[in-house]
């Protein structure tokens, strides 16, 4: 019986690669930090030197508004929304691998080539409906995945368009994404992403691919029609 073998090569360097995005995340929110740390340092310096409380806010207003503005709002997100990019799409690149490397092992009447889903779902499908690999995945973990999908869908082709309704109260799920109202034509524009939000996805990615790969100990190949 030929089983597909879970501490493979590719389980190693993907254990590797998810750990050095929790690096990079790391990394990235502490120059975030580091950055606002400085701005701080260089407020304080100068307004030490003010006793007026109205020259303090002056000086905030004219040399530090923006770029606070600028390093919290703007590039933190740009850095975030970035990340999640990369983050999704790691994640449907290691799971479509899985899907093809497990379609090879057995010639099946049905393969992934067949399928009319896209993306990830064509892949997940293939696993659990075609293959009958038992996921066990709550109810609670697919609608969070399915709230990814929609925003990355939101990121990548539809970026700072508004979001509607419909789009919006799937999207309010997610913990870690703020929106700008326009409270006359009930639209919504992305705000902001905080620093937990990348942290917390890859937090379900890895708890996704655990569960898979310790499904896959036990998938005998010779059980595919």
């Amino acid at each position: 019986m030929k089983k597909f073998t879970p501490k493979s090569i590719s389980h190693f360097f993907l254990e590797l690669r998810i750990q050095d995005f929790y690096s990079y995340l790391s990394f990235m929110e502490d120059h975030i930090e580091s950055h606002n740390l400085t701005l701080n340092n260089e407020y304080d310096k100068l307004s030490n030197e003010l006793d007026d409380p109205n020259e303090k806010q002056e000086l905030f207003e004219y040399m530090f508004l923006d770029r606070y503005d600028d390093l919290n709002n703007t590039y933190a997100l740009i850095l975030r929304k970035s990340s999640f990019l990369s983050l999704y799409s790691f994640f449907e690149n290691e799971l479509r691998s899985t899907a093809v490397k497990l379609e090879m092992q057995k010639i099946n009447k049905i393969k992934l080539a067949d399928l009319s889903h896209k993306g990830l779902y064509k892949y997940l499908f293939f696993i659990e409906n075609v293959l009958n690999i038992e996921l066990n995945l709550s109810k609670e973990t697919r609608k969070k995945f399915q709230c990814f999908n929609t925003l990355r869908n939101y990121f990548v082709h539809n970026d700072g368009s508004p979001i509607k309704q419909k789009q919006f109260n799937e999207l309010n799920l997610l913990k870690g994404v703020t929106f700008t109202e326009l409270k006359i034509n009930e639209l919504y524009y992305v705000d902001s992403l905080s620093k937990e939000f990348n942290e917390n996805y890859l937090d379900l990615i890895n708890s996704f691919f655990g569960i898979l790969i310790q499904s896959l100990e036990s998938f005998n190949t010779d059980n595919i029609d």
